[in-house]
């Protein structure tokens, strides 16, 4: 309990399997909860949750990893000539672009 809001929380954990409750009103707007089923909370071993765990950790590992080289990049200096800025716009947007800051 206490993961959700206390009128929520209230009116789901007065029902009993098969109930609906009256309408209940949150910060969030109005909720009709139906209760399908309850199943007592149960203590995991880790052999059963170590899974989850390691696809946790490479998940958040991979993030930090791209964040990291993301962050890195945008603190390189970066040195190019005009001409070479001129290539770059060239070949991301196309001629027509070097063509029409040209006229203006």
């Amino acid at each position: 309990m206490g993961d959700m809001v206390k009128p929520f929380e209230e009116a789901a954990f007065a029902l009993k399997p098969g109930e609906i409750s009256e309408p209940v009103k949150t910060d969030y707007g109005y909720h009709v909860i139906r209760l399908d089923a309850y199943y007592e909370p149960t203590m995991m071993t880790f052999e059963e949750v170590k899974p989850q765990l390691v696809a946790l950790e490479r998940k958040k590992h991979d993030e930090r990893i791209k964040r990291d080289y993301l962050e890195t990049l945008t603190r390189l200096e970066v040195h190019m000539s005009e001409a070479q800025l001129e290539e770059m716009v060239r070949r991301q947007f196309g001629e027509e672009v070097i063509g029409s800051e040209a006229v203006d």
